[in-house]
C-alpha cells in the first residue's frame, strides 16, 4: 500500500463514517479459537479469523469480497459482495 492508497481509504472510512473497533481480549479470544480450529481444515489465518472473531462478538455483518475465507464459521453472519 503507498501514501496515496491510504489516503484513500482515510476518506472513505470518513466520508461513510465508519465505525473502527478495537480488538478485545473476547475478540482476541475467539479468534484463537477459530485459528485452532479452521487453520488446517481451512486455511484460516490470523488476519480473517481477528476480522471474525470482531464482526461475531459485536454483532455485525461482516461484508466482504471473499466468502470462502469465512465459510467455515458458522456463527458469523456475513454479506458478500462483487466487485466489478
Amino acid at each position: 500500500m503507498n501514501k496515496q492508497e491510504l489516503l484513500q481509504i482515510k476518506k472513505f472510512l470518513a466520508v461513510f463514517e465508519v465505525n473502527v473497533l478495537d480488538i478485545t481480549p473476547e475478540i482476541t479470544r475467539r479468534a484463537m479459537e477459530y485459528v485452532e480450529s479452521y487453520a488446517l481444515s481451512d486455511s484460516m489465518r490470523l488476519a480473517d479469523a481477528l476480522i471474525a472473531a470482531t464482526a461475531v462478538e459485536n454483532g455485525k455483518v461482516l461484508c466482504t469480497a471473499n466468502g470462502k475465507h469465512y465459510k467455515c464459521i458458522a456463527d458469523l453472519q456475513m454479506h458478500v459482495f462483487r466487485v466489478v
